[in-house]
């Protein structure tokens, strides 16, 4: 899921939780990786709350935010920023026999192009409830998954549309000649945090043989990651070659777990 706000408001941060809250997230365990500029709009934001509280007193000191709003902050140079397609938000409308459902979106008409990351609502598909199926008079969110070039085609979208059964999602599908909005301006730049559980994701990592006739080896396994380390002999040219290795994958294994908050 995803959600667009403003880091200099916090109650941005409180829409990341409530989004994972209606999609039935548990919630312990909620962690939340924001870039430096959100760091420091949020502390900027948080600033009147001023005590000398241990954990409010490090967010003046060190520029720390700790834990409010339900989640544990960290801050993360890793997460990107995302500049949006070309489209100005309106402009493109669905072109369907029957109503569309799955992971693609026909248009016939519109300009613009979308980038990977753009998120969009289709005008009449509303987001139901995970388990009631009700509807809870809220257009849902996609998000586009790969480059459209503008004009009449194929958008890929997650998460795909699903009107029927267990795994419903919206009210129903997208009907013909329904308005597609994309969320934020032209060529916009917002800047990527994330609010999720630690049961959105997985990371796991195996265990590697420990091969005979070297000089030296061994395997560790520290917080779940399992290293292992292999020293030889190359006599020809009479040095020690040393290698270190990591054998992992990770996956994502409830997205309805995790939101990533474009801020503008």
């Amino acid at each position: 899921v995803s959600n667009l706000g403003s880091a200099a408001a916090f109650s941005g941060v409180a829409n990341v939780r409530k989004k994972l809250i209606d999609n039935l997230c548990p919630q312990d365990d909620l962690s939340m990786l924001v870039n430096t500029e959100d760091n420091v709009d949020l502390v900027d934001a948080l600033k009147g709350l001023f005590n000398d509280s241990k954990e409010v007193s490090k967010l003046y000191r060190d520029g720390y935010i700790g834990r409010t709003a339900g989640f544990s902050f960290m801050e993360n140079t890793l997460l990107p920023v995302h500049t949006t397609g070309a489209n100005a938000g309106t402009g493109y409308l669905t072109n369907a026999a029957t109503a569309q459902t799955g992971s693609s979106l026909i248009v016939d008409t519109g300009t613009g192009t979308l980038k990977q990351g753009d998120i969009i609502t289709i005008a009449g598909v509303n987001r139901v409830h995970p388990e009631t199926k009700v509807d809870t008079g809220q257009l849902m969110q996609f998000v586009v998954t790969a480059d459209h070039g503008g004009g009449a085609g194929t958008v890929t979208i997650a998460p795909e549309i699903v009107a029927t059964g267990g795994g419903q999602n919206v009210t129903n599908g997208a009907a013909d000649n329904q308005a597609v909005t994309k969320v934020g301006g032209a060529s916009a730049q917002h800047n990527i945090s994330m609010g999720f559980h630690k049961d959105a994701f997985a990371f796991a990592t195996a265990d590697l043989i420990k091969p005979k006739g070297v000089d030296f080896c061994a395997r560790e396994v520290l917080d779940g990651i399992s290293m292992r380390v292999v020293r030889a002999y190359d006599i020809n040219n009479d040095n020690m070659p040393c290698r270190i290795d990591v054998l992992y994958g990770y996956k994502t294994i409830r997205p309805e777990l995790a939101c990533r908050w474009a801020n503008n």
